[in-house]
């Protein structure tokens, strides 16, 4: 009963930290996507201000 506690207890430990590991790459991931889109937006504007000119 305590060993398949502790062994409980590693695997759940274990998935968590794996889940925080991937929730973290994905906020990096989609806050470095939100970066390009808006350098992408800025690049455009600063292109159609060239063309005005």
């Amino acid at each position: 009963m305590v060993f398949e506690d502790h062994s409980f207890t590693f695997t759940t430990s274990f998935f968590h930290g794996q889940v925080v590991v991937t929730q973290n790459h994905v906020l990096r991931w989609s806050n470095n996507m939100k970066q390009q889109a808006f350098a992408g937006q800025v690049s455009e504007r600063v292109g159609e201000i060239f063309a005005r000119s």
